[in-house]
């Protein structure tokens, strides 16, 4: 007995595009790149079929980041991390607050194959195929679906919390902190091949001091996560007093001026 699960959702956001390429075994048709077992992802393949309709295009939304808007004939492969994400399906230009979201569930180390099915005018859906359905279904496209990637994910830490004054030893109250994130960015959605980690200073001091101090404090950070078992490509920068944040702090050196440029000194993490 064949199972098939629809999902009718809506919603429209700005997310981050998977952008990684395909690439593996020709199911005579597109390429699709298998699910690496060694690292236990999931993959899924959505897809669109030829129609005229060209007017109206969906975008699909995987834990609420964009993955991919599809034009008839083309199709998207993605990877995730965990085997449980949120599916969502809306037309561009709808609002965000439209629709929900629900929770699909994915077998490990295989692939997953979804349609896109245009319900009414302008409202469209998904539906869980089969393999053979999915691979019949590819055998008539030839299009990847090319999204631009509008923004990079960012969390930025406080240097305070995480360090000692003039300090790049990590205090230990700063693990639960660096912790949370590192989990964040193993089941981040959107696979993280690289990581960008830049130190910063406020003004205060030795400009010389200050930039060779962000840039221990990047690598401290850096090494606490590859402790962590973050194998992706880290690039550490530090900028030192160079990029200031604050643009209201006025005055000589004082508690109250260091408290104001508090935001300065920080640790910013692009993935």
């Amino acid at each position: 007995m064949k199972f098939i699960q629809s999902l009718t959702i809506v919603l429209l956001t700005v997310g981050c595009a998977v952008t990684g390429s395909i690439s593996g075994e020709l199911l005579h048709g597109p390429v699709v790149e298998h699910s690496d077992t060694a690292s236990k992802k999931v993959s899924v393949v959505f897809y669109r079929e030829n129609s005229n309709d060209t007017k109206n295009v969906p975008t699909v939304f995987v834990d609420d980041q964009v993955v991919a808007s599809f034009l008839p004939g083309e199709y998207r492969q993605i990877k995730i991390s965990h085997n449980s994400v949120k599916l969502r399906v809306a037309t561009r230009g709808e609002v965000v607050s439209k629709g929900a979201s629900q929770v699909l569930h994915l077998p490990k180390n295989s692939i997953t194959y979804v349609e896109i099915l245009k319900t009414n005018n302008t409202l469209f859906s998904s539906k869980i195929v089969t393999e053979d359905q999915g691979k019949k279904a590819l055998q008539k496209l030839d299009r990847t679906s090319n999204i631009i990637n509008r923004y990079v994910n960012r969390s930025t830490l406080r240097t305070d919390l995480l360090f000692g004054f003039n300090s790049a030893k990590l205090r230990a109250s700063a693990y639960p902190e660096l912790d949370k994130l590192v989990h964040k960015i193993k089941t981040h959605t959107n696979q993280t091949d690289s990581i960008k980690i830049a130190g910063h200073t406020d003004r205060i001091g030795d400009a010389g001091f200050n930039k060779k101090l962000s840039v221990k404090r990047a690598k401290a950070v850096a090494n606490y996560f590859a402790k962590k078992g973050m194998n992706q490509s880290i690039e550490i920068k530090g900028y030192g007093s160079e990029r200031p944040v604050t643009t209201n702090c006025k005055g000589e050196l004082s508690p109250r001026l260091i408290q104001c440029l508090q935001p300065d000194r920080r640790v910013e993490i692009e993935y």
